[in-house]
């Protein structure tokens, strides 16, 4: 008869406690909380149905439903974080890479699509197909303009894969550092387009190239450009009309946290440039009317709005930006050149409630100008809005305008 020591019983009934620990603390967090943390949508429980018509694949679903929402999920995680990356100076998911002197790049949304964001970025928006789409679509925004009257717009920012593709680590595949590399030469067709007659596109990518040895210029490890390069981009903008860079703007050198690292719930400071404005403010009355106006079209209640006012603007505009999440970082120094601004972030939208948006911010704001902001990844979106929105041009009895 096996006899088992009182010791070996109470080990065992611990490790039992332990491993139940997760299961049991699955109610302490809500499906919000959870998909903040994961930065997606959870796995859905599979139906019961499936298990009989393929058991391998439902377990495989129940599994990555429960590896969802298991407790302590978020301390065990950070953990398992910062030990990577302070001790063994690893990646905390595998959709990060560190590069060289503090360079933090994201490479894809999460793990599933490791390098989804560098192949969009690096490759898909600068090949000589995108060029095609994209003088496609600024003749369709500049015949959309001419008939509604509203100036527009199309601005297309540097990404930090874009703009230090030499900092990439080589566990980057070597195709990917290449793309990245073929940018930074110069070698994309949307260094080469035109705009047609009445429409101002800008991208930017040379004028921030000549900027970027100040280390606190992107910032190197941030997803979204901030500070002196959006000044640095709003200010080519502007040389388009032949204005001048606002002179209520304030430079100040500042450390701020890695926006990458603290997606991952970790603090690790970086030089950056903070850019203050005497004349910008918040608009919390325009944009409370905005959302009100929009709600309906939008997919979701937490649809990201944002407005501002301008005491002294350059020309007296009112402005509607509709953007990826880009927009959210940059609107404010886009609105010293104008009145006001309402931006929009419409990554989840349908393209065809872009004229909408429009129809009814110039019902309740009005609108002097549009203008459409993207990374140079998200170039795609602008050709799905200016097919939208030339289709609207076209209908009869179109009420954008």
């Amino acid at each position: 008869m096996l006899h088992i020591s009182r010791r070996a019983r109470l080990l065992a009934c611990l490790m039992a406690l332990a491993l139940l620990v997760p299961v049991a603390g699955l109610r302490l967090h809500t499906t919000r909380q959870l998909e903040h943390f994961h930065n997606r949508t959870l796995n859905a429980w599979p139906a019961d149905r499936a298990f009989l018509r393929d058991p391998a694949t439902w377990f495989r679903e129940a599994r990555a439903w429960l590896a969802d929402r298991i407790y302590p999920i978020r301390g065990i995680a950070q953990w398992r974080r910062r030990l990577l990356l302070h001790v063994l100076h690893t990646p905390p998911q595998s959709n990060i890479a560190l590069g060289d002197d503090g360079f933090v790049f994201l490479t894809g949304v999460d793990e599933s699509t490791r390098y989804g964001i560098i192949e969009g970025t690096c490759i898909n928006a600068h090949t000589a197909e995108a060029g095609v789409a994209l003088r496609r679509a600024l003749l369709q925004l500049a015949q959309y303009s001419d008939r509604s009257g509203i100036a527009v717009d199309v601005i297309v920012l540097p990404t930090l894969l874009t703009m230090y593709p030499e900092r990439l680590p080589r566990s980057i595949p070597q195709a990917y550092r290449d793309a990245c590399a073929a940018r930074a030469r110069g070698e994309s067709p949307l260094l080469d387009v035109i705009a047609p007659a009445g429409l101002h596109y800008s991208f930017p990518y040379r004028e921030l190239r000549a900027a970027r040895d100040d280390p606190a210029f992107f910032p190197q490890a941030d997803w979204h450009a901030t500070g002196l390069s959006v000044k640095i981009a709003r200010d080519s903008y502007l040389r388009q009309f032949g204005l001048a860079p606002p002179p209520t703007e304030h430079l100040t050198r500042i450390d701020k946290p890695s926006e990458i690292l603290v997606m991952q719930g970790m603090i690790s400071l970086r030089p950056a440039w903070q850019v203050d404005s005497d004349t910008v403010q918040p608009d919390a009355a325009g944009n409370d009317a905005f959302r009100a106006a929009v709600a309906d079209l939008a997919p979701s209640p937490r649809f990201i709005t944002y407005g501002w006012k301008n005491s002294a603007p350059l020309r007296a505009e009112n402005v509607l930006m509709v953007s990826d999440s880009y927009g959210q970082f940059t609107a404010p120094l886009y609105t010293a050149a104008f009145s006001r601004m309402v931006q929009i972030t419409a990554n989840d939208f349908k393209n065809t409630s872009i004229p909408l948006l429009v129809q009814r911010t110039r019902e309740t704001h009005g609108v002097d100008r549009l203008i459409l902001l993207v990374h140079d990844g998200g170039i795609y979106r602008i050709f799905g809005w200016a097919s939208a929105l030339q289709r609207s041009a076209e209908m009869p009895g179109n009420p954008t305008w």
